[in-house]
């Protein structure tokens, strides 16, 4: 009976370290890649998923932007995208790099960094602040993504129930990305 138990427990620990992962695979044969087609079409793959929830609008970018904008420096990437809305009050965006070569780690670390201090930016609209604290850095391979992504929802008033709309709306993007990924 003891085996039991013990070899139930190790097994419930497996599962739960492998549910917290961080978002990131060894990567497919695509995702090794350092091919800006694959950023385009990962990228599209996203947009499709959201479908009329897609509220950011192309705006034309440089790489000078994306350092300026986000911080990242140059040298970590060789391509990228960045797509926001055209009015300030949406906090929506993606974000998409394709590492320079052996620079995947690094460009995922800063990446991070400019989430954690959009999702501590103080002059952020209050009904998007929930939404900047969900923010997404998604890393498959040589591929980094940031995005806020999703429809909003005025109707919920609890805390708990929005922060889980807002993860909710994440894990569309997350799904289509591994999706992708996974072709």
């Amino acid at each position: 009976m003891k085996k039991h138990i013990l070899i139930t427990m190790l097994l419930c620990l497996c599962l739960i370290f492998a549910a917290c992962g961080d978002n990131s695979t060894g990567g497919s044969e695509k995702a090794n890649t350092y091919d800006p087609e694959v950023l385009t079409a990962a990228y599209d793959a996203v947009k499709a998923a959201y479908g009329d929830r897609y509220l950011p609008a192309m705006v034309e970018t440089n790489a000078e932007f994306a350092t300026n904008m986000m911080g990242i420096d140059e040298s970590l990437f060789t391509s990228f995208f960045i797509d926001m809305p055209m009015m300030s009050a949406h906090v929506d965006k993606i974000a998409g790099f394709l590492a320079a070569e052996g620079k995947a780690a690094d460009l995922k670390a800063a990446v991070e960094e400019y989430r954690d201090i959009q999702a501590d930016d103080m002059f952020a609209y209050p009904q998007n602040v929930p939404k900047l604290q969900n923010a997404v850095v998604y890393a498959n391979g040589n591929y980094v993504f940031y995005f806020i992504l999703g429809g909003y929802n005025d109707e919920l008033t609890d805390e708990e129930a929005i922060v889980k709309y807002y993860q909710e709306q994440g894990q569309v993007g997350v799904d289509a990305l591994d999706a992708f990924f996974a072709e």
